[in-house]
């Protein structure tokens, strides 16, 4: 905690509650997610995201306001951020692993050529 916190330059207080963000929004997101392990695995991409955003944003003074509503205003940005980084993270490895089964897939199956199709209707019933 000390390491991230003097490299980051950022307070433990703000550690603690972007990293209480991204694990309650985590957790709101458990039904949609695959499995508990998804869960636990996107966790640490969303924390990685999250607070070097919050130490630039905190770099930059772009929000005029007072120093706790800009701090409290900043890391609700930041984990929404990294949150979302870590969902794209979901839908980028679900696309590649579906790729590699389909690529799978057309290995092995042999393939199929049509040369004649004909339909015929049904007819009169007598």
């Amino acid at each position: 905690m000390q390491l991230a916190s003097e490299t980051l330059n950022l307070t433990p207080g703000t550690i603690h509650l972007i990293s209480i963000i991204c694990a309650l929004s985590l957790v709101a997101l458990m039904a949609v997610l695959p499995n508990l392990l998804v869960g636990v695995l996107l966790y640490p991409v969303s924390l990685a995201t999250a607070l070097p955003l919050m130490a630039v944003l905190n770099d930059l003074h772009l929000i005029p306001l007072k120093p706790f509503a800009a701090w409290l205003l900043l890391s609700i940005l930041s984990a929404a951020a990294g949150v979302g980084a870590a969902l794209l993270t979901l839908v980028a490895g679900n696309r590649l692993a579906g790729m590699g089964v389909a690529w799978r897939v057309r290995a092995l199956s042999p393939p199929v050529s049509i040369r004649h199709v004909s339909v015929h209707g049904r007819g009169e019933r007598d």
